[in-house]
This record gives C-alpha cells, structure tokens and sequence, in this order.
C-alpha cells in the first residue's frame, strides 16, 4: 500500500499516528483477553499460565501508551518521526531475540511460558512498526 497523500506535514503525521495507536489498541485488546484465557484454562499449567501472565500484562502497558499518546504532540518532522520508528523496529526485534532466548533456555517453566509470550508481542510490533513506517513518506 503506498503512502498517502497528506494535506499538510503535521496533519498527516497525526493521523498516521492515530491509525497506528488504534491498531495497537486492538491488538492490545484481543491480547489482554488471550492472557486472561490462558490464566483461567490453564491455571495448573505453569508454563501457559504464565505465559497469559506476560501477555495480559505486556497489553495492558500497551494500552497505558496508547491513552498517553492518543492526544499527545504530533513528531515534529518525518525525518525524526522515522528514526524513531526504526528505533522501535530494533528494540521490536530485542524483543523476540530477548523471547526466544527465555523460551529455549530458561530455568524455570515461568520463565519459559513469559518467554513465548514476549515473541508474538514483539512480532506483532515489528509488522504494525513496519506498517506505520512504510506509510510516513521519507
């Protein structure tokens, strides 16, 4: 999809960045319910257990950003606004290294169920990072 014509630098910069926190704001959402789910299906199962634990509370924080930025300045620029995207597409990727370490080799199940939890959370950033960057022209 290319980027869109945007009637004037801020305008444009701000509903890009609404789009993007209303679509971490939904991915938020059906993740705190997932979390939630696995906690109560799986209350005896430590690993899924804790595995809902990180996910309910990763999204939750998620959604504290969302409400914090959704009336917040706009980038001053789409130079900046861009380096600080791709700032969050790196920390996105540390994100699913820092889960898949923690899945693999962690020492206990709860480590280990927060660890895949951190991997599609970070994934999941990265593709709407990359949605959003791929939309704000350069």
């Amino acid at each position: 999809m290319p980027a869109p014509e945007w009637p004037d630098e801020l305008g444009g910069l701000r509903l890009e960045l609404r789009d993007h926190l209303k679509r971490l704001a939904i991915w938020s959402g059906i993740s705190v319910l997932v979390g939630i789910k696995l906690i109560g299906l799986f209350a005896n199962a430590e690993v899924v257990r804790s595995a809902g634990v990180m996910t309910a509370g990763w999204a939750v924080v998620n959604l504290i950003i969302v409400g914090a930025s959704w009336n917040g300045k706009p980038p001053a620029s789409r130079a900046q606004f861009r380096e600080f995207i791709w700032l969050n597409q790196g920390l996105n990727a540390g994100y699913v290294g820092v889960g898949l370490a923690l899945a693999l080799a962690g020492s206990s199940a709860a480590v280990v169920g927060s660890g895949w939890a951190v991997v599609p959370q970070g994934l999941a950033l990265l593709v709407m990072d990359g949605i959003l960057l791929r939309r704000v022209p350069r």
